[in-house]
């Protein structure tokens, strides 16, 4: 199935409007096909993990260390520096 769906985007030229229906269709049977559950990426199962892990072992300064980070950059751009006028 997703040997069909590389065939049909390689066949759109550059103009042409692809059908996101049709393709949203060859993905979701391969879902199905293969198994999947739920929209969980492998790299969010990693996290989930080494998350608990460091949570078991007391490692919660790096969570708190990168929430810290993530706060300082959103303040950044709410204080307007840089964009245009």
């Amino acid at each position: 199935m997703f040997l069909d769906y590389l065939v049909y985007c390689r066949a759109l030229g550059f103009t042409d409007r692809p059908d996101y229906g049709y393709l949203r269709q060859l993905m979701s049977k391969e879902f199905s096909a293969r198994s999947f559950s739920g929209n969980e990426f492998d790299w969010q199962e990693a996290s989930a993990i080494s998350s608990r892990a460091a949570g078991a072992a007391g490692g919660t300064a790096a969570t708190a260390a990168s929430k810290s980070s993530v706060i300082s950059v959103q303040d950044e751009d709410d204080a307007g520096g840089g964009g245009a006028a």
